[in-house]
């Protein structure tokens, strides 16, 4: 993804300090072309504001069934 162009298909808003635990149901979802990620510091689509690496931890698990 390019941060602050490309249109996002779904956003996770994380507060400070907080987690997310994301499981999709059913047949999940279905990308095309891949799966890319991006973070940024604040919500808005255009914002392009960096995140320290020591600020952030991702899991990332996927099925391919």
């Amino acid at each position: 993804p390019t941060v602050g162009t490309d249109v996002p298909v779904m956003i996770l808003t994380i507060p400070a300090n907080g987690a997310l635990d994301l499981s999709i149901k059913g047949d999940g979802l279905k990308f095309t072309s891949g799966l890319g990620w991006a973070m940024t510091a604040n919500k808005v689509n255009s914002d392009s504001t960096a995140v320290a690496a020591d600020a952030m931890r991702v899991d990332f698990a996927y099925y391919t069934g």
